[in-house]
């Protein structure tokens, strides 16, 4: 199955789909959608299973939009059999804790062969979604981590630890060990980080979006040229004032400079702003927009949840 010359583009991703794709994306999007939705406002749920049902569903899409040879080449057979794999892995992941979650609980540290290669799977998986939706260096980084944690004399890779040198060295963790920190603990891949994404930033980036499709950011944009367009310097004013609007509802700078920018730094630049300076004046305000609430950036959640 292939991606026809003229198949839509999903923003953000870059990459044409099919007909079939879209709607999967589609359902997938909306089901994602409304799972935080039922979790966030109707049923809490426990945190095992808000943050594996949230994490499954975000690396399906994630399989979904960006196909594993990247955007400019069609998926083709092995692309489609390699993104499958990947896709049951996120829903058997997902759904092994949701299945079994009692059963894991009540044999905490004492892990079966299933636990150990589902989790295995885990890592895998995550490490793949991350690689095609952020870049190659976060998966980079948690290999090193990963490959770290084997380095030892009670590790996996002994002879990895004799290269470490002073403080660096330790005695190692097995893989069981590993796994069941990574995936079947509170403190690996479902710990705060992913705590916060799926029970605060996706809500708030979910009721931002219906914001910005509304017409609330073009609002944000006309009030601050009304409000600066006839003093000195009105442009950099309007960008900051702008800036700050959108960051309320968007909570991402680049999302902010994407919308703003395409405004303000043209008029700055025809006023006799240099191009680094108007370039510089609407990156900083952007940046700023992400402390602006409601829609804080991730970071800002962090904080607050620390």
């Amino acid at each position: 199955m292939s991606d026809s010359g003229n198949s839509p583009v999903i923003p953000g991703s870059q990459a044409k789909h099919s007909w079939l794709v879209l709607r999967l994306i589609s359902l997938v999007a909306i089901g994602l959608s409304l799972f935080q939705l039922y979790s966030a406002g109707i049923q809490p749920l426990g945190l095992f299973y808000q943050r594996s049902i949230h994490l499954a569903l975000i690396m399906m899409l994630a399989f979904l939009m960006f196909p594993v040879f990247g955007p400019s080449r069609p998926r083709g057979v092995v692309g489609w059999l390699i993104d499958l794999v990947f896709f049951a892995g996120a829903v058997i992941t997902g759904g092994y804790l949701v299945l079994y979650l009692d059963e894991i609980i009540n044999r905490a540290g004492f892990w079966t062969q299933t636990d150990i290669v589902i989790g295995c799977i885990a890592t895998i998986t995550v490490l793949e979604a991350s690689r095609r939706a952020v870049g190659a260096g976060m998966t980079v980084i948690g290999m090193i981590a990963i490959l770290y944690a084997f380095a030892g004399s009670r590790g996996e890779l002994p002879w990895l630890g004799e290269w470490l040198p002073g403080i660096l060295e330790h005695r190692g963790y097995s893989l069981d060990r590993l796994v069941g920190q990574l995936y079947l603990g509170q403190e690996g891949i479902f710990g705060l980080p992913m705590g916060v994404a799926a029970t605060y930033i996706f809500i708030f980036v979910l009721f931002g979006a219906f914001l910005e499709i509304t017409g609330a950011g073009k609002f944000f944009i006309d009030l601050a040229y009304a409000a600066t367009g006839r003093q000195r310097g009105g442009p950099a004013k309007a960008a900051v004032i702008a800036s700050a609007g959108m960051g309320s509802i968007s909570g991402s700078a680049i999302a902010n400079v994407v919308t703003t920018g395409a405004f303000t730094i043209p008029l700055m630049k025809r006023l006799g702003y240099r191009p680094h300076q108007a370039g510089g004046i609407e990156a900083a305000a952007s940046t700023g927009g992400q402390i602006m609430p409601p829609l804080m950036g991730a970071g800002a959640f962090l904080i607050a949840e620390y």
